[in-house]
């Protein structure tokens, strides 16, 4: 179960219960908040050819950068 820490109090705030993709959304609309440093690229990138075939889902679920560098999270 993932942990989110509350940035008003310093504190871990309860375990949630939430599928992937609202946590996903959630970052995604408040990325400034949480990554001020780092530009938001997109979500749910595709990726072309046969990644399913290497264990691979098919999308990267976020691209930013930061200066010259790309972050990506899968």
């Amino acid at each position: 179960m993932p942990k989110l820490f509350s940035n008003n109090n310093k504190k871990f705030l309860a375990q949630i219960d939430k599928p992937e993709r609202e946590l996903s959304k959630f970052i995604c609309e408040n990325w400034k908040n949480l990554f001020p440093s780092l530009t938001f690229i997109t979500s749910e990138f595709p990726l072309k050819g046969n990644v399913r075939s290497l264990g691979n889902n098919g999308r990267i679920d976020i691209i930013s950068a930061w200066t010259k560098l790309f972050i990506i999270i899968f």
